[in-house]
């Protein structure tokens, strides 16, 4: 049996397994993010190839650990991010105009679910924001990065870009002034 917990530095990985007669054994080993990678590619293929000391369950546990991890390793940027959901992408696009109001309507719906999670909060739960709200806070926000994503994709330009240029029109705005909130 593998299992994986986390800590802020490392990843502690404890692997279970049965020698001599029934004896049970434990190896307990503690890597760093940087050197994680490695080794979860070179178990993630033993796995894959019949790595046979581990049931169905534990592969798929172990596949589903290290998939999220390996993601969160490898999307450090927009483009990244783009690339990991380019295989997820199916709605019409018959016509560009087609393709954008459907992302254009997909985006407003998933915008109104991470209102809808905020109000929950305020009404629910004594405006507070508990961890279960936080952990669908963030699958509606990365529902809401899919759609700008791909919004961006089919207007030939992407987040990169939108987000160099906003941050310049913001700074153009703070140097003239402009940039308050207006009470009311």
């Amino acid at each position: 049996m593998i299992i994986l917990t986390q800590t802020e530095k490392c990843v502690f990985i404890t692997r279970k397994f049965t020698r001599n007669k029934g004896a049970i054994f434990t190896l307990t080993s503690c890597v760093f993010p940087h050197e994680y990678a490695l080794i979860v590619l070179n178990w993630y293929n033993l796995i894959k190839t019949g790595y046979s000391s581990s049931s169905k369950v534990e592969r798929n546990c172990f596949e589903s650990f290290s998939q999220k991890y390996y993601m969160q390793k490898y999307i450090q940027t927009f483009a990244d991010y783009k690339n990991a959901i380019d295989p997820t992408v199916v709605y019409p696009q018959k016509t560009k105009i087609e393709a954008l109001q459907y992302l254009a309507l997909g985006l407003n719906g998933e915008a109104g679910e991470v209102a809808e999670q905020i109000k929950k909060a305020m009404r629910n739960d004594g405006g507070e924001l508990s961890v279960e709200r936080l952990v669908l806070l963030k699958k509606e926000i990365g529902d809401v990065l899919w759609y700008l994503t791909r919004l961006a994709d089919e207007l030939e330009t992407n987040l990169a870009e939108i987000a160099t240029d906003n941050v310049e029109k913001l700074l153009a705005r703070k140097e003239q002034g402009n940039l308050r909130h207006e009470k009311g």
